[in-house]
């Protein structure tokens, strides 16, 4: 009996089916005979001969030349988290195996490590940079989605030898308004209060008309958090002029 599946699916040429029998993993799309369902970019997808057998499932793509890359040749597999979890724990376990230090290899790479089309090198290429643009561009046009977990004022002013959770979570807000701001310096996110981030402080101050001290107040604190969250869920366009601060009691 047929088995059901719950996948969008992609029929190819015989050439395609000999070549994905014989362990190879990519599929180009001009071998694509038929697309049925709706495959999201990057989304899996079965794969089906011209008779109806199905040969596996991969990675689909709209916009490489290599339309999809095979996943998987075991039909029970539903490709769940568990999955990429399981795969990428072997990928870490065969180089903890054979190699002294994991400090110089790619933790995963590609289809050796039957994640086809997916290196984890830290490095922040081309590939990488354009993928996260256009997620993070999907996910911003699609409204606010992102759970941010807030952090109150720390009870005392930040400044010159300060560090820890609270001097992290200010600098990932001074970080963010300086990407739009262009009066505004960005010391990087930090979990020590350093100069640069005391200069930061300063430009931020004068951006919004706060004393100019260098010190994260109370007052600072708050702008800060209410700039950087509107910027980080659109509630504020780039470039606009920063949200009215409270008036002095």
């Amino acid at each position: 009996m047929k088995q059901e599946r719950k996948f969008p699916a992609v029929t190819v040429t015989r050439k395609a089916e000999n070549s994905i029998r014989q362990g190879h993993p990519w599929v180009y799309r001009e071998e694509f005979t038929a697309v049925s369902g709706e495959p999201e970019q990057g989304g899996v997808c079965d794969v089906f001969s011209q008779k109806g057998a199905w040969l596996g499932a991969g990675f689909y793509s709209a916009a490489s030349k290599i339309g999809l890359r095979i996943l998987s040749d075991n039909a029970n597999e539903d490709f769940s988290p568990a999955f990429f979890e399981r795969r990428v724990k072997y990928a870490l376990e065969y180089r903890r195996a054979v190699m002294d230090s994991l400090g110089c290899c790619r933790l995963v790479f590609g289809e050796a490590d039957g994640l086809p089309g997916l290196t984890v090198d830290g490095v922040a290429g081309r590939s990488t940079w354009e993928n996260l643009y256009a997620q993070a561009n999907r996910l911003r046009l699609s409204g606010p989605v992102i759970t941010v977990n807030r952090m109150p004022y720390p009870g005392a002013p930040l400044s010159l030898g300060s560090s820890g959770d609270a001097v992290l979570y200010y600098t990932v807000m001074l970080s963010r308004i300086a990407y739009y701001y262009d009066t505004v310096s960005s010391p990087g996110i930090l979990p020590a209060y350093t100069e640069g981030v005391e200069t930061g402080t300063r430009s931020l101050q004068q951006l919004l008309g706060l004393p100019v001290t260098g010190a994260v107040d109370d007052d600072t604190w708050e702008a800060a958090e209410g700039l950087g969250l509107a910027l980080l869920t659109g509630a504020l366009e780039p470039g606009a002029a920063p949200l009215p601060q409270p008036e002095e009691a």
